[in-house]
């Protein structure tokens, strides 16, 4: 399911920004690559295009990347240099007829990525986003709690490391103000009572994280209304 900004975004068309295009190229020329790519898919959807050709209004495209068009001009040198693209006058009004290559770009690309390490766009972004194989730098609170948790699951991939993350912060503000966590309040009860007892003794990964969610929230509560 796509985020509620992924909506909001296709809502009002965008354009495709290649991570490996980007690396080659830079962002800048990858962005204006982008758009002419998503213009030349438009005309050919319309039929308004001529086999690899195609009509656009650079100053409409300046305003749609939000770029100065004198920055855009030097953006497209560089592309034409690639043979990415060419240009040349249409005799219409504000419109300049382009050449879009595809497979030169395609080509290109291949050329790049053969040596990439990055070739597929979810390479490394799970371990990214999972914080695989980092060091904790978790209080020894946190780390307690993780430990307690991690031996009465079945999976302890049930709450990420970004609950614990979050939560590691709620602890430390906690000990600041009001002494260990683990000595002034049932904290291992409350998530034995929010994980374990509410849920039959045998929780689903959902409900071990909502438990989890349900506890330090609790806790958070309490630091932003002591009284």
């Amino acid at each position: 399911m796509a985020i509620d900004l992924f909506k909001y975004l296709y809502k009002r068309g965008k354009s495709m920004i290649s991570y490996s295009l980007a690396r080659a190229i830079g962002i800048e020329a990858a962005n204006v690559t982008s758009e002419f790519a998503v213009q030349y898919n438009r005309a050919c959807s319309l039929n308004l295009n001529y086999g690899c050709t195609f009509l656009c209004n650079l100053d409409r495209m300046s305003a749609i990347l939000g770029i100065e068009r004198d920055f855009l001009d030097e953006i497209i040198e560089d592309l034409k240099e690639l043979k990415f693209i060419d240009t040349c006058t249409s005799d219409i009004e504000d419109i300049t007829f382009v050449f879009f290559y595809q497979n030169n770009i395609i080509s290109y690309l291949r050329d790049y990525e053969y040596n990439d390490p990055f070739i597929d766009w979810d390479a490394g972004l799970k371990d990214s986003l999972s914080a695989k194989g980092k060091k904790l730098n978790f209080c020894e609170s946190t780390l307690k709690i993780r430990q307690y948790l991690d031996m009465c699951l079945n999976d302890s991939n049930c709450i990420p490391l970004v609950h614990y993350s979050y939560f590691d912060a709620v602890v430390k503000e906690y000990e600041k103000r009001f002494g260990n966590i683990l000595e002034t309040t049932e904290i291992l009860n409350d998530f034995k009572i929010n994980i374990f007892l509410n849920n039959n003794n045998k929780p689903t990964p959902e409900q071990v994280r909502l438990g989890f969610e349900s506890v330090m929230e609790c806790y958070n509560n309490k630091l932003r209304n002591p009284n």
